[in-house]
């Protein structure tokens, strides 16, 4: 799991959670931006994070354009780019990923 917002909704997170079939773990890595409403989803078993929205220059919300990814260890920021790429970003989109054969 990475980032959310606080309760009040006003301050994006941009922590890393990992699940290990019984209890939730922080890991203390270096990763995306924090950010609540991203999409993410598991492809070929890596985690994949896409867009999000963080604190903007003017204290509002701010839209991300980048794709990252977690292996389980670390995360990586991909060079790609994607439908929302070059129109300010995306939030709160849902993603869907089924595993190749």
């Amino acid at each position: 799991m990475f980032g959310g917002v606080t309760d009040a909704g006003s301050t994006p997170l941009g922590d890393t959670w990992t699940w290990n079939g019984a209890a939730w773990t922080q890991q203390n890595v270096v990763g995306p931006n924090a950010r609540g409403y991203a999409s993410m989803a598991t492809m070929n078993g890596t985690v994949v994070l896409c867009g999000g929205a963080g604190t903007g220059d003017l204290g509002g919300l701010s839209a991300f354009d980048d794709t990252w990814t977690w292996d389980g260890t670390r995360w990586s920021q991909q060079n790609v780019t994607g439908p929302y790429y070059g129109v300010g970003g995306v939030f709160g989109a849902a993603i869907a990923a089924a595993d190749a054969p």
